[in-house]
């Protein structure tokens, strides 16, 4: 009986709204639909997507890892160009998706590659085949250059503001062990800055012994976006136990995995390791082997934040809050003490109110009258 009611009052619409607002920290409201350029749901279990639909200026959906089987709403999301839709339950697939304007891939090979991909889905074997025949062709004609920097960036992160350039790496590495691209990478500082974007990379260390045990100490991040993870001794396609470890303290945490080896055949570790991570928490893989490696491993790993919309992108709600209420004003001009005021109800900093108060002015929320800026104390 109790199953039967569950049934009849069951709202799949609120299920999927609920995963949205647990997984982005937002409230799902109409001054938000406007607004969001980049959604991320995934290891979820998320079936419905109709509420996104709403949703009308998205640019990148990342959807993977959930339990969808239909996805007739993002017919009507005329922007997207990239739909990452990999390890859910489409069994097949509708045929406006082949009309749509951004090519079917199969794996995602890189965050800011346009395409709809479908990795890990219950497709027919003859869609899966054709798709996996296309991207090997697509791969060995194409291979991206990491330095020097890219001129344009297809996909620029939207409203990047100064909060969203420094990121917090936590490096893992074998105890007592000599590094020499660790050595490079970090070049004996806390924090490094990139020469070319300009991302701040805070760090922070954490080492294994000899039997793969992770040393934890009080100090140890409890929470980190991004790990740098370094092996050293590792033999052919064995999964080693402290990757395991890493992946259930930081579940959500993306790797960087750097095979530092001089020697040996080391593409067919690179391959077995990309087809073991089921949970793709492994973002990139790399060969330190020499200087060359070092310095294009440290810029492509910078190059990775910068280009990650789905990082870079995503405002706070207090932020879009306070945007939403200085465009609803019927006069754009404001004083700084008004503004100043606005920003504490909302409860953002000074430095991020200055900063948020500058852009503003550059998009057009607000107008300025030949003032110069001052600082927000």
């Amino acid at each position: 009986m109790f199953s039967l009611l569950k049934k009849i009052f069951h709202d799949p619409d609120r299920e999927s709204i609920t995963i949205f607002e647990k997984s982005t920290n937002l409230r799902y409201e109409a001054s938000l639909f406007p607004s969001l350029s980049v959604l991320t749901i995934t290891k979820t279990t998320l079936k419905n997507l109709h509420p996104f639909a709403k949703f009308q200026n998205l640019k990148i959906v990342n959807l993977s890892h959930n339990q969808i089987n239909s996805i007739e709403p993002l017919k009507e999301l005329k922007k997207l160009q990239i739909i990452d839709l990999r390890f859910n339950q489409l069994s097949s697939l509708p045929a406006w998706l082949f009309e749509h304007p951004q090519p079917l891939r199969w794996s995602r090979e890189y965050p800011e590659q346009k395409g709809i991909f479908l990795e890990g889905n219950p497709l027919p074997k003859k869609i899966i085949k054709r798709l996996q025949k296309q991207q090997k062709r697509a791969t060995t004609e194409h291979s991206p250059i990491i330095t020097p920097p890219p001129t344009s960036n297809p996909l620029p992160p939207p409203e990047r503001l100064f909060p969203l350039k420094t990121q917090h790496l936590l490096i893992v590495s074998p105890h007592k062990s000599r590094s020499e691209f660790l050595t490079n990478f970090s070049e004996g500082e806390d924090a490094i800055v990139h020469p070319h974007n300009q991302i701040r990379l805070n760090l922070d260390w954490l080492y294994y012994d000899k039997e793969e045990n992770l040393l934890l100490e009080s100090h140890t991040p409890q929470t980190v976006n991004y790990l740098l993870v370094i092996l050293q001794k590792q033999g052919c396609c064995i999964r080693p136990h402290i990757l395991s470890m890493i992946q259930e303290r930081y579940p959500r945490s993306k790797i960087f995995l750097v095979m530092e080896q001089k020697e040996g055949d080391i593409q067919e570790k690179i391959a077995f390791f990309k087809s073991y991570d089921q949970q793709h928490n492994i973002v990139h893989i790399f060969h330190a082997h020499d200087q060359s490696s070092y310095q294009k491993i440290k810029d492509e790993i910078f190059y990775y934040l910068e280009k990650s919309n789905e990082v870079n992108s995503l405002w706070r709600i207090n932020w879009l809050e306070l945007k939403a209420q200085l465009e609803s004003r019927p006069n754009r001009h404001i004083t700084q003490e008004e503004y100043r005021q606005l920003s504490k109800e909302h409860q953002i900093s000074s430095e991020l109110s200055q900063m948020l108060w500058e852009y503003f002015i550059r998009i057009g929320t607000l107008q300025q009258e030949d003032i110069a800026i001052e600082a927000i104390a």
